[in-house]
């Protein structure tokens, strides 16, 4: 099993285990498997009165670009808030995706990067993989800060944008599709694969089935 933190291979290896880590799926957790964005937003505009865009109006990753007002103090404040990454919905698709992944005994495990500043944050998004998804998906998390030293074959999330100490991770990016991260190319002026919806995840990486 991984250490929970470490982006490395087990103290353990052989060569079954090396290509099933190198052939897995990482998948990312907030606004990919649960909708971590309208969650906050509506924490900003019921409780700071603060003005957010429409949906199809919010076309920035970051959201002190997208929302006027929002300050450093309200933003970690809300990011720090015990229980704000256990209280999430779904993404729609995702909780049938990640049970027929599990039946199948596709490799594949969930790939989160933790707000550095939250105490409760690890144990939040454990508790809630293990409410929506089961115990499968939470013995096998990896919590990492920089996802590009993460060895896998495909990572699904939604950033536009992932860079870390690795310029060429062994995965390949598919897009999680959100409202401000359209119209994203890889390196060939390729656009990158999306993920519209989580029951098209057989057509948009059918290798992980194959």
């Amino acid at each position: 099993m991984y250490d929970m933190i470490s982006p490395y291979y087990p103290a353990h290896r052989n060569v079954k285990s090396f290509i099933m880590i190198e052939n897995r799926l990482l998948i990312d957790q907030d606004d990919t498997l649960g909708d971590l964005c309208n969650k906050v937003h509506d924490i900003y505009a019921n409780e700071y009165g603060l003005i957010v865009p429409p949906v199809g109006e919010r076309h920035f990753y970051n959201m002190k670009k997208t929302i006027s007002g929002l300050t450093d103090e309200i933003y970690f404040e809300v990011f720090e808030r015990d229980g704000l990454f256990s209280d999430l919905v779904p993404n729609p698709g995702a909780v049938e995706a990640l049970k027929e992944l599990e039946e199948l005994r596709i490799p594949a495990v969930v790939c989160t990067s933790p707000f550095a500043t939250s105490i409760s944050c690890i144990a939040d998004k454990k508790a809630w993989m293990e409410h929506h998804f089961g115990l499968y998906w939470v013995d096998t998390m990896i919590f990492a800060q920089d996802k590009t030293v993460i060895p896998g074959r495909f990572l699904i999330d939604d950033k536009p944008k992932i860079v870390g100490e690795n310029t060429s991770p062994s995965w390949k990016h598919v897009v999680y599709n959100q409202f401000y991260n359209t119209g994203l190319v890889d390196v060939d002026g390729n656009p990158l694969r999306r993920l519209n919806h989580w029951n098209e995840l057989r057509t948009v990486v059918p290798e992980i089935f194959e």
